[in-house]
């Protein structure tokens, strides 16, 4: 049972103690197929219930500590729109989430997290038996006489906490900032658009887009001293040869072994296939100036943009870098930068695979394709070792 999972079934418990209702067991069937519908949640974005016979609340966020105890009081403060008095809900909201932490009948039960490539987490808890069986609530559902932890009390539930599921929209983001490069200034915008859509069977799909723009600043005085701007057409043509993108993946790819065997992990093998799929993701990407993620999420994958025209050596030492942020205490509230360092040094990852993509003014796309991928929670501890003296 991982960090995750005990921390629902505890919180789980916690929750039926104060309805005075026995404890929920740990049951491996259910643990299975959470994980594994958690998982399909977060490859396909798609949220949506499953269609097993089991018992099952569902749950997603995004920029919060997504624990097990934060989705199982997601799941418990329906009980403020439950009437115990009619046993249903008492102004039409749901309640099932509610109902189902503190069933009676439900015995056993197994949780499952997975968190997509951009960003969302999602939950899923099985229960055995099910509940939230018509007719039965009144003998199921008992009301709280218990005392519950401040930290459990969804009265304390802030307003941020109470909106993490996403709601059907599009929101965008812009960051522009001013680099220099080679002598001249750069302005980079970096505009993030998230889409949230609701499918036909009720579920919710979310999908992240990152498009990067950027256009050289022209020193020209205008008699007030202001910077006049000059755009610059984006050229998505890739110019590097099979032997440029041969050299810079395994110039990568060693620099990467090297660092591994630091952290007490094996050398990765390049793999054609994989190789292939970056080097074609680096010129779509190139192509399009826009950075996103490679669709097969079974893969682990860093990813960067860079300009100029970055060499192996230099992309793997900026992506090991990222280990100055690595909090091994709370792995799973690192940043993107040490989530690419813990990639690298994945002791369980095996394959790589590297493309790069790069126009005449050298405006770089990198992506390496790993697998298995790594930064699974709950396996950091064995996966990412110490650097080695």
């Amino acid at each position: 049972m991982d960090i995750f999972e005990k921390a629902c079934l505890d919180a789980h418990n916690a929750y039926r103690k104060a309805h005075n209702t026995r404890p929920l067991k740990w049951n491996k069937q259910c643990s299975e197929k959470a994980k594994a519908w958690a998982n399909t949640m977060a490859k396909t974005g798609n949220f949506k219930h499953s269609d097993n016979k089991l018992g099952e609340n569902i749950a997603c966020a995004m920029g919060v500590d997504f624990t097990g105890e934060y989705a199982t009081k997601m799941w418990y403060s329906e009980i403020k729109d439950y009437s115990f008095e009619n046993h249903g809900t008492k102004n039409g909201k749901p309640v099932g989430h509610f109902t189902q932490v503190v069933w009676k009948e439900s015995t056993e039960a197994g949780f499952g997290f997975a968190k997509a490539e951009n960003g969302m987490m999602y939950a899923c808890g099985n229960y055995t038996p099910q509940g939230n069986v018509y007719g039965q609530y009144k003998d199921n559902v008992g009301e709280l006489t218990g005392k519950l932890d401040k930290e459990l009390d969804p009265k304390n539930e802030t307003e941020s906490e109470s909106s993490d599921v996403p709601k059907p929209g599009v929101t965008e983001k812009t960051n522009v900032e001013i680099v220099d490069i080679d002598g001249k200034k750069w302005e980079k915008t970096t505009i993030t658009t998230t889409t949230v859509t609701k499918n036909s069977d009720g579920g919710l799909a979310t999908s992240i887009s990152t498009v990067m723009k950027s256009r050289q600043l022209n020193d020209v005085s205008d008699g007030m001293g202001k910077l006049g701007l000059k755009d610059k057409p984006r050229d998505g043509q890739n110019v590097l040869s099979s032997g440029d993108t041969d050299k810079f993946s395994t110039d990568l790819i060693n620099v990467i072994n090297k660092r591994r065997e630091n952290h007490g992990a094996g050398s990765l093998q390049m793999k054609r296939s994989m190789q292939d799929a970056a080097q074609k993701h680096a010129e779509e990407m190139l192509k399009s100036g826009d950075l996103f993620g490679y669709t097969d999420r079974s893969y682990g994958q860093t990813i960067t943009m860079k300009m100029p025209r970055p060499s192996g050596e230099e992309i793997a030492d900026m992506w090991y870098e990222g280990g100055k942020d690595y909090d091994s205490d709370n792995p799973d509230k690192n940043t993107t930068a040490a989530s690419y360092f813990t990639q690298m040094v994945w002791r369980s990852t095996k394959e790589i695979g590297v493309g790069i993509a790069s126009n005449e003014d050298g405006e770089s796309y990198i992506v390496a394709l790993y697998n298995p991928g790594g930064n699974t929670r709950g396996q950091y501890k064995e996966n990412v070792r110490a650097k080695e003296l």
